[in-house]
């Protein structure tokens, strides 16, 4: 390796934290400025800041008032069973209280709940329906015997008005589909301003996790990511069938998804205190009539196939842009891998090898190609440094080397073209690794026992380390300062890759022994 391998790794390394920067910071939204008393209506799926005591249009509630009826009274459970999910709905506020995943399974074996009743959202149950003063919390239960449709059907009396809520959660796919139906059963009925609060999902022995935003923008064709705490003070109009909007943490995603009837006239979220709970809540038009509304949502896992099949768009919880299609890809290729091998890390060896195979040729041709170019090296070197104080004539003999010995002033950077080609499967797969709940607790062997946390011994990331100083000791460097230098940085990338998802170490790992490999391969058949 030369110093032009030395520069391209430093810059692939600051790249590789900048890319993550950029990738999660929040995402300016079109319409992010203040309402004034000239500003027309935003338009609809676009994100809009508001000043906090100064809304134009009216402020936004984000408390959930509880009426006293909810007070003392003994709330009923009905459990929706599915192949996928166990689905606890309460009388006592019409909302869910229990959501279980049956085939992710936590550190105590127990399937993963992203609601429950002792988190710190059991105050304001998942999908509760509040109006502008108190809420009719306590419901009766009037159908909930069709055990094939998964459907249960809760009412309320509240101000004259008979309140139908009804959810039908799919057996098929992470789908869970509400009804709300509103008529008027005195004469004359007050109006109502429905909204309806949604919990993003928290899963207790994710730790300090805390659940972050996204939303569809229409006019951009694009879903919106914020940070957590970046939602704050923003509210989305909507006024269009195709509403997405929602709330993520590591492994799980709650999200809007269909409005067909237009339920939602704007949307916004609210942190509960300091703590991981934050509510989306969707507020509905002014109700004077008898009216209904269908709306879905989708309540799973960041899996990919899973995602789609409820709303493609939802893909972009991994990643967006031109990366999207490479991640969607790696995903479909260690599905189907795992379903034959059964071990992750095995399907991330055999990823390894497999994008490794199309590069040989262009590493071998670039490796013979640059170590041509380093025998030259020095006598290039002293050519800039005789006429370091004429740039025009240093230029001019420089070309005039490489014109007369036949080479590239391109060669270094050929040489560095196979490790720029890897950063996006890294960038993909760090992602995957991170957002994927099929690597969570994922073992491979050992001590290895979750792919997606960093080796508790740091087994992986020493071996990596060192086989980089192994390929650096291959590579011919006249400059033993250069090679003091690439000693350095295979520390620094050690230290940094040590606390990155093992399984991504694992990959990089896989991938240098491949290369010193392929060296040695092609010194036998090609010097």
């Amino acid at each position: 390796m030369n110093k032009n391998i030395l520069i391209s790794v430093g810059l692939s390394l600051a790249t590789f934290w900048a890319f993550q920067y950029y990738w999660y910071k929040p995402t300016p939204a079109s319409g992010e400025v203040s309402l004034s008393a000239n500003q027309a209506m935003p338009k609809p799926g676009e994100a809009i800041k508001v000043p906090v005591r100064e809304d134009l249009f009216k402020p936004m509630k984000t408390a959930a008032l509880f009426g006293p009826a909810t007070e003392g009274i003994t709330s009923e459970e009905i459990v929706i069973d599915t192949p996928l999910r166990a689905v606890s709905i309460a009388t006592n506020g019409g909302g869910i209280t229990n959501l279980s995943f049956k085939r992710y399974l936590g550190k105590d074996k127990q399937a993963l709940q992203t609601i429950s009743s002792e988190a710190v959202t059991k105050s304001i149950p998942a999908f509760s329906l509040m109006f502008d003063e108190a809420a009719p919390l306590n419901y009766e239960v009037v159908q909930a015997e069709q055990p094939a449709l998964n459907v249960v059907t809760l009412q309320a009396k509240y101000n004259g008005w008979l309140v139908t809520k009804e959810f039908t959660v799919d057996s098929e796919s992470y789908k869970v589909d509400v009804v709300l139906r509103f008529e008027p059963i005195a004469q004359p009925a007050a109006a109502l301003n429905p909204r309806l609060f949604v919990g993003a999902p928290v899963v207790a022995e994710f730790g300090e996790d805390k659940p972050t935003t996204f939303m569809f923008n229409e006019h951009r064709n694009e879903v919106e990511k914020k940070t957590a705490g970046a939602e704050e003070g923003f509210i989305w109009y909507w006024q269009t069938k195709k509403s997405l909007i929602g709330a993520q943490n590591k492994y799980f995603v709650h999200a809007l998804t269909a409005d067909q009837d237009q339920f939602v006239q704007r949307a916004y979220f609210h942190r509960i205190s300091s703590n991981q709970a934050l509510q989306l809540v969707l507020e509905g038009p002014e109700i004077k009539e008898k009216a209904s509304w269908n709306l879905s949502f989708y309540l799973g896992p960041k899996v990919y196939s899973d995602l789609a099949r409820v709303d493609d768009r939802l893909g972009t919880v991994f990643a967006g842009g031109w990366l999207a299609s490479i991640t969607k890809l790696m995903l479909k290729f260690l599905d189907f891998v795992t379903k034959y091998i059964k071990n992750l890390g095995l399907a991330i060896i055999v990823l390894a090898v497999l994008l490794k195979l199309p590069l040989v040729p262009l590493s071998i041709y670039s490796r013979i190609k640059m170590e041509r170019y380093q025998k030259h090296a020095p006598i290039i070197t002293r050519i800039r440094a005789k006429f370091k104080n004429d740039p025009q004539t240093q230029l001019q003999e420089v070309t005039r080397y490489h014109t007369e010995h036949n080479l590239s002033p391109s060669t270094p950077m050929i040489g560095c073209l196979p490790l720029f080609l890897q950063l996006p499967i890294m960038y993909s797969l760090y992602d995957i690794l991170n957002n994927s709940i099929q690597l969570y607790q994922a073992p491979f062997f050992g001590w290895i026992f979750d792919l997606s946390a960093k080796d508790p011994f740091y087994v992986i990331p020493i071996l990596m380390g060192v086989s980089m100083i192994w390929q650096q000791m291959m590579a011919p460097v006249n400059d033993e300062k250069q090679r003091v230098a690439m000693f350095f940085v295979s520390i620094v990338m050690t230290v940094v890759f040590a606390g990155l998802p093992v399984g991504l170490v694992l990959y990089w790992f896989i991938n240098n022994v491949l290369t010193i490999i392929e060296d040695y391969a092609r010194r036998l058949f090609f010097s």
